[in-house]
């Protein structure tokens, strides 16, 4: 059950072309539901096989709530997470993680913020205090911050002739014109980012009220509930987010939009009709995109053009695209 949707080409003349351990079943029965003594909520898998715990993190909210014309502010927040906190400065920061041989980063998305912890069970207890540290007391110092613009502002500027980014960009801008999906960070956006923005930004997103958390590893349930409030206790309640309207694309163009760019090769990208996640065909859309197109040179197309396209030729590989999806419909 396809809904209608516009259509849209896109084209860019642009860049030239030790002992192995035994399964163990698992299931959905495997996760406990933990609740902390303060109203914290996570799910536990608890594999004891390996003494490691890594702990997810997301809220609902992300780069759409990036205050207009300072696009990149999220992109500097998730920086900053592990640049320093408490009496820590960015190179003591960094300098603990090593030792206790953790990893903690932080990741802004358009509707969605996330971070990722993992540590070794016998250092778990300062891994935790150091994830703490960073939602009750990130420092924001000068220097990380105006070394976190300047990457990002490096970076798109590259992305200025990155065939991909251009086309993905100049769809949103044709179809979904004004809508925040549409809005995107420039070098210029990111170099307005002030530090006001960065906090504020970490106050409305990174909030108690919309936390979800997955815990994986060698931790019981009762270990985990103090820790669960000791990290997230000094989070805010929060405020809701300023709801977002669906994006209703505007009718394609009758022709083609084409972006030139230096490299002497062509990338089209094209728009068609999709389905919402909460659609009961999602799913079944969802997996025949992967064994067609998904999971890297493993997909059944990448098969066709890769492997048996390079044995017989272009012209062949044209013909196994077109037998790829003939045994999809």
């Amino acid at each position: 059950m396809i809904r209608a949707a516009v259509f849209l080409v896109v084209a860019l003349l642009a860049a030239g072309c030790q002992t192995a351990v035994p399964p163990r079943a698992a299931s959905l029965a495997d996760v406990q539901v933990v609740t902390s003594p303060g109203g914290i909520t996570a799910w536990l898998v608890r594999e004891t096989h390996v003494p490691i715990i890594a702990m997810e993190m997301a809220w609902r909210g992300g780069a759409t709530n990036e205050p207009r014309g300072r696009e990149g502010a999220g992109w500097v927040l998730a920086y900053m997470m592990n640049e320093g906190a408490g009496a820590l400065d960015t190179t003591q920061y960094g300098a603990r993680m090593q030792d206790l041989n953790m990893e903690f980063a932080c990741g802004i998305w358009v509707d969605w913020t996330t971070c990722s912890m993992s540590t070794l069970k016998k250092t778990a207890d300062e891994s935790f205090e150091m994830v703490r540290l960073a939602f009750a007391d990130l420092r924001f110092d000068a220097e990380p911050f105006e070394r976190a613009k300047r990457e990002l502002a490096v970076s798109l500027k590259q992305g200025e002739t990155n065939p991909r980014m251009v086309a993905s960009r100049t769809m949103d801008q044709t179809l979904i014109p004004g809508h925040p999906y549409a809005r995107h960070s420039t070098p210029e956006s990111a170099g307005r980012v002030s530090l006001t923005d960065a906090k504020v930004m970490k106050q409305a997103l990174m909030t108690k009220d919309r936390l979800l958390v997955v815990v994986v590893g060698d931790i019981t349930a009762e270990e985990l509930k103090p820790k669960l409030d000791a990290v997230f206790g000094a989070l805010p309640a929060g405020v809701p987010l300023p709801p977002l309207l669906d994006a209703v694309a505007r009718p394609a163009p009758p022709k083609p939009v084409v972006k030139v760019l230096p490299q002497p090769q062509t990338l089209i990208m094209f728009s068609g009709p999709g389905l919402r996640r909460e659609d009961p065909d999602f799913f079944a859309a969802y997996l025949l995109n992967y064994i067609l197109g998904g999971g890297g040179v493993s997909s059944r197309l990448s098969d066709d053009l890769r492997e048996q396209g390079d044995r017989f030729g272009l012209m062949a590989a044209s013909v196994f695209v077109g037998r790829a999806l003939a045994a999809e419909r």
